[in-house]
């Protein structure tokens, strides 16, 4: 997983049906971490899709950018303020 503040990169550990999960394909999900202050309710569309492998198996990367504004948790804003932005 790979997030930023227009949308994020995900890979799924196994194949997924391109017209299921197809550029322009709405979707929307939670991604929780063991961090208590990390969670991030999402919608958005996915943008491309990309057949992959991971260890020797079939998997799929989708990148997925969030409709209007997404709120980002407070730990992620942290990184931006503690890292910066590419200058």
């Amino acid at each position: 997983m790979d997030i930023s503040v227009g949308g994020l990169r995900l890979l799924f550990e196994r194949g997924l049906p391109e017209e299921t999960f197809g550029a322009g394909a709405p979707v929307k999900g939670k991604i929780q971490s063991s961090e208590p202050g990390f969670v991030l309710n999402f919608e958005g569309k996915v943008v491309w899709n990309r057949r992959a492998a991971l260890v020797g198996e079939a998997a799929t990367m989708i990148g997925v950018t969030f409709l209007d504004y997404t709120d980002l948790p407070e730990t992620l804003l942290h990184l931006i303020d503690d890292f910066g932005q590419a200058d």
